[in-house]
This record gives C-alpha cells, structure tokens and sequence, in this order.
C-alpha cells in the first residue's frame, strides 16, 4: 500500500473552497487605492526596481492564511511592498510606524478612517481580537 503524500496548499489556493457568491456591485476606486497602484508601478522593474512582481508574489504568499485572507487586494499588495522593502533594508519598521503616526497628525478624517480599520483589521488578524 502506497503512503499517501499530504500536500500543503499556498495562502493563494482556494480551489475547492467555499467562500460564497462574488460580490459584482461595482463602487468607487478610493483615492488610496490609485496610489497604491502608482507606487507599486513606481517601485517596480520600470520604475526604481526596488520590488519586482515575482517578490510581490513570495511577499503575498508568506503572510500567512489568516492574514493573506483578512486584507483586501490592495491593502495585501501594500502589505506586501512593505514587507520587501523593510526586508531589504529600504526603510526600517520604525521609519514605516513614525510615518503612519505622522499621516494620523497631518491628514484629514477619510486618511483617519482608512489608517483605522485597517489597524483593526491587522489587530485582528495578529490577536484574534475584535474590538
């Protein structure tokens, strides 16, 4: 008898899963996401070749299940670049963290907003907690 080999699916499989009808309402692209798009071209091979889309592709899949699955695309796609260039020695996590505070004192309610839930979303995926 053959032993049965267990395969480990990546964050990114969902073949055979359920997750339920696709939402085909069409809304409004946020301001944030527009740059998000911006700097990743930017930072890409034709811009300052500081992340490529086959490091994008790693970065993605090493957050892990519960965080690759509770951040929207482009939220996982910043998640992403920022993970690359704190990896590499572009920015440092303290560099990232004085900036985020910085937006917070500088920047209008709907920056607030966004910088919050996704906080909230992060807070949830590293603790479990939903408050």
């Amino acid at each position: 008898m053959r032993a049965e080999r267990q395969v480990r699916k990546s964050v990114n499989d969902i073949g055979g899963e359920n997750w339920g009808p696709i939402p085909l309402g069409q809304k409004e692209t946020p301001g944030w996401v527009k740059l998000s798009t911006a700097l990743r071209a930017t930072l890409g091979d034709n811009g300052a070749g500081l992340a490529n889309l086959h490091e994008g592709r790693r970065a993605r899949e090493e957050m892990g299940y519960e965080r690759y699955h509770a951040l929207g695309y482009f939220e996982m796609g910043m998640q992403a670049i920022h993970d690359i260039l704190v990896q590499k020695g572009v920015v440092t996590e303290r560099e990232v963290q004085d900036r985020i505070a910085a937006l917070w004192t500088a920047q209008d309610g709907g920056v607030r907003r966004w910088l919050n839930s996704a906080a909230s979303r992060r807070k949830i995926v590293q603790t479990g907690e939903n408050s």
